[in-house]
């Protein structure tokens, strides 16, 4: 009996580090897939022109224009308000990618504890003989199905290319984020990267960021600052936008996986009711 038990906890072992393995695969896997996209991305799709927006760009040149007619009074007011909803929709996009990742962790979870439940089912050579067994592979089947594209459904949006980032002018601003500043692009971002010299280029583009943001410190006025910060605040309004569609793609499909589970169960007992088959 002792023996009996210690090879069913070394087939259960084996079982684990198998879906362990396999869940790495499926890391790399993905991984991969989204340097493809971005790749071809890059590659094929064509970048902003700015040609084909110049009534629009005049027409929000125009707004800016009427905006800085205001008194100085007023813009302050208004600076004020626009850099507090700036704090607000900066939190409210947190929130919501702090719900996404926890929906991705949960579908990593999850889809291993299906795994392994269908890897005891198989390793016990429970067959299709019965309709009950057959319920339960179909659940499981269609669990693990949704679940797994719900994880390959998250890391096509975080690997999304917000199209308002193609409008330099009109997007990230250099006080808010490192994309309005170009020498901070630059930098070297590799983990392999291990060249440590103050001659480096990386360090040569930090320190011509750094000239950048005084530069522009200094230039700055009631005007400009307001004319930053709102154009700021519509990029977070348009950002909070995508980040709420991508958290209710994800919960739609398991919402539909659900509704699917639902629908095999009806029909399940609807046949066995009718044709007695139980």
């Amino acid at each position: 009996m002792v023996i009996v038990y210690i090879n069913k906890i070394d087939m259960k072992n084996n079982l684990c580090s198998k879906i362990l393995l396999i869940k790495n695969k499926l890391d790399i896997f993905l991984e991969l897939t989204k340097e493809c996209m971005l790749t071809f991305y890059e590659n094929n799709i064509l970048k902003y022109d700015f040609n084909n927006y110049n009534q629009k760009i005049t027409d929000v040149e125009e707004s800016i224009t009427k905006l800085l007619l205001l008194t100085s009074a007023e813009k302050k007011t208004m600076n004020k308000e626009i850099i507090s909803k700036i704090c607000y929709f900066n939190n409210l996009t947190d929130k919501i990618e702090d719900r996404r990742s926890k929906i991705q962790t949960f579908s990593y979870q999850y889809v291993a504890i299906l795994l392994t439940i269908l890897g005891v089912l198989i390793s016990n050579k429970i067959s299709f003989s019965t309709s009950v067994n057959l319920l339960i592979y179909l659940c499981l089947g269609t669990q693990i199905f949704i679940t797994i594209l719900i994880i390959i459904t998250y890391y096509f949006q975080s690997n999304f290319h917000y199209p308002f980032n193609d409008i330099e002018d009109y997007s990230n601003q250099w006080k808010w984020f490192y994309k309005g500043n170009k020498h901070i692009q630059k930098m070297k971002r590799s983990p392999l990267y291990t060249q440590n010299h103050k001659e480096s280029k990386s360090n040569i583009h930090y320190l011509e960021g750094l000239k950048f943001i005084i530069d522009k410190y200094t230039a700055e006025n009631l005007d400009t600052d307001l004319k930053n910060n709102i154009i700021q605040l519509y990029l977070l309004q348009a950002h909070n936008y995508y980040k709420n569609k991508f958290f209710l793609q994800l919960t739609n499909i398991r919402k539909w996986g659900l509704y699917l589970i639902l629908d095999i169960l009806v029909g399940f007992t609807i046949y066995n009711f009718f044709f007695d088959k139980i």
